[in-house]
């Protein structure tokens, strides 16, 4: 007579109601020895683990259960009860977090193990075999990790046993026939980086886990890349265990390593003084960083893209000149998109070489095209082009800023030859005038001369507000610290009259090419003055008794800049944006050139202007984007 196989009792943790119910009447068709009993939630499952014996605890997660929350709670009260974790779509990180914690095994359930015979064959080996048995539970680990890349290895303090998972093997191109020891391993690791971890592993044995991103020597002789991670296991408050995980990153640190060494390279191509160094230091950076050894730029000249730089060990006619719509450079300059080709076509890729097999190609902002080729296929990635695209967005702003500069140049030189028409021969035959108009009176004076006269000075008032706008029209390439309540105050002696009164109420300094921002500070005072009132006021440097109906000027710090305020009319909202335009004026004797003159410098500064109602009405002007000097 056979004797009846002993029941097994399992706690089935989590899952919805339904789900729960279902797994339990199936694993008990699939294996009648089974008993399982269901808890909704951790407390409801120690509950029964404190009622009665189990053997087996099996847990997934559900709406009420954090599966390592609850192996976490179990071990804490039955650190010895076999718990099988099941997971489905969790990170390989969980399965190896969930095993450092404790859990005898991990099933993943899938197409080929998702039946409840498989699981009920599993849970069966997790009760029939002791969690402590430190070949068993590498053969788990083994089984658990295979899939996540993750090897495991654990280290017997006081047998000095090693053991590694088939993963381990692996990523340090050893034998499995290997009898693995704590020495042989640590002589693993590159001789660099090897002393970190000797140290690591020591302070573990001492109770202390650690985490590294460290190189191991590889066959071919090229270092690879792992994070070894190491837990210590105690027994009785002493450090029996050392159980831990390596994993490759070899990959992923190459990355990273390349993007800072592109932000390094950043500097150097932002600051290239031509295109063609900036072009020719982007495929430099692609050769030695990126490993893309044929590259070239090819910039946007009209209709054609053109090329500016090609790297060393591309072959001869490797890059030519293409239009903007030909091949696969046309259509990335025109899409504004980047591409992969694992295959090129010859007909759509139009490439420069028949040996290309492959390429990526990248837009260059607005002026072009940067473009890496193979003769090998499918040698290109989405991460190559991510590295591709952060290296050319360092072209685009050095190439943006070159043909903002070289144009500024233009401008100035422009405005040079403006200048000296202005000065000469605008000024020269208006001296002639104005001298015989003096001879004049010595025969004949009269209103007419004094008209003439009058008109010479407008004259000669706009030529100094032109030559002046010239000026302040070019870019501000200096700077210094100037102090901006002592530069108000002399320009407001320069300006100032009986009539208004200024309260200067700003501190610090700005950083400013000091005689352009005062030719800027005394139009806007010598503004507020003439579109203010005219009767008079007491004048103080730093504050003003208000009486009557007196011209008042304030000028005031902004957290970004400052401001010059009068109490006048003000002006209407919808011509707010005029007056800064040139030749606009609301006094019959004035140029029309004051205000432009102000923006004018401001724009030189890089510094933004505009006009608003101030706190008592009038005009506010609020000149902002100011470096501060303090």
């Amino acid at each position: 007579m056979e004797t009846a196989p002993p029941v097994v009792r399992v706690c089935y943790l989590g899952g919805e109601p339904d789900r729960g119910e279902t797994v339990a009447d199936r694993l008990e068709r699939a294996d009648g020895r089974f008993d399982v009993e269901l808890a909704a939630d951790v407390d409801e499952a120690l509950d029964r683990l404190a009622e009665c014996e189990f053997d087996c605890v099996v847990s997934e997660r559900g709406p009420r259960v954090d599966a390592l929350d609850a192996l976490e709670r179990v071990r804490e009260a039955h650190p010895n009860l076999p718990f099988l974790l099941v997971v489905g779509g969790e990170s390989d990180e969980t399965v190896a977090a969930a095993l450092d914690a404790g859990a005898t095994d991990v099933f993943r359930r899938g197409p080929e193990t998702g039946t409840h015979g498989v699981l009920a064959n599993r849970i069966a080996a997790v009760c029939a075999h002791e969690a402590t048995d430190l070949s068993y539970r590498t053969e788990l680990l083994d089984e658990a990790l295979a899939i996540a890349d993750v090897g495991a290895w654990e280290y017997d303090v006081e047998t000095e046993r090693l053991a590694w998972t088939a993963e381990v093997y692996r990523i340090f191109d050893r034998s499995p026939n290997d009898d693995p020891t704590l020495e042989g391993a640590l002589n693993g690791y590159h001789s660099d980086d090897r002393e970190r971890v000797r140290e690591a592993v020591k302070r573990a044995q001492g109770g202390e886990p650690y985490d590294l991103e460290v190189r191991i020597d590889a066959a071919d002789g090229d270092p690879r890349w792992v994070r070894t991670r190491g837990e210590p296991r105690f027994e009785d408050g002493t450090v029996v265990r050392v159980r831990g995980t390596v994993q490759e990153i070899t990959e992923r640190k190459r990355r990273e390593l390349a993007v800072e060494a592109l932000h390094d390279i950043a500097t150097s191509i932002q600051t290239a003084e031509t295109v063609e160094a900036a072009s020719e230091q982007t495929v430099a950076a692609a050769a030695d960083v990126l490993d893309f050894h044929m590259c070239t730029v090819v910039l946007h000249e009209g209709d054609w893209l053109v090329p500016y730089a090609t790297s060393e060990d591309a072959p001869t006619g490797g890059s030519r000149r293409m239009r903007t719509d030909q091949g696969l450079a046309g259509r990335t300059f025109q899409s504004g998109g980047s591409y992969v080709i694992d295959e090129v076509n010859g007909e759509e890729s139009d490439p420069a070489n028949p040996s290309y097999r492959s390429g990526l190609s990248v837009p260059i902002g607005e002026y072009g095209v940067f473009q890496a080729v193979s003769t090998e296929p499918a040698a290109f990635d989405e991460e190559d082009i991510e590295l591709a695209e952060l290296l050319v967005s360092h072209t685009a702003n050095a190439i943006d800023r070159i043909e903002r500069e070289a144009e500024l140049k233009r401008q100035n030189e422009r405005l040079d030859r403006f200048a000296s028409i202005a000065s000469h021969d605008l000024r020269n035959p208006l001296n002639v005038a104005q001298g015989r108009v003096e001879l004049a009176r010595t025969e004949r004076d009269g209103p007419h001369l004094e008209a003439v006269d009058r008109a010479h000075d407008r004259m000669e008032a706009l030529i100094e507000d032109l030559l002046r706008l010239a000026r302040e029209g070019e870019a501000v390439t200096e700077t210094e610290p100037v102090d901006l309540a002592e530069l108000t105050r002399d320009c407001w002696r320069a300006v100032g009259t009986d009539a208004a009164t200024i309260a200067v109420d700003v501190d610090g300094s700005v950083r400013a090419d000091r005689r352009r921002l005062r030719r800027l500070v005394e139009n806007l005072l010598r503004n507020a003055v003439e579109h203010g009132s005219t009767s008079s006021r007491t004048e103080s440097d730093d504050a003003v008794e208000h009486a009557g109906d007196d011209a008042s000027i304030t000028v005031g710090s902004l957290s970004d800049g400052f401001y010059v305020a009068d109490d006048g009319p003000g002006i209407p909202e919808d011509e707010r944006d005029d007056v800064f335009e040139a030749g606009y004026s609301t006094s019959a004797e004035g140029t029309g050139l004051g205000l432009n003159i102000v923006a004018r410098t401001a724009e030189a500064h890089g510094w933004d202007v505009r006009v608003t109602e101030g706190e008592r009405g009038g005009a506010r002007f609020e000149v902002t984007g100011v470096e501060s000097a303090d």
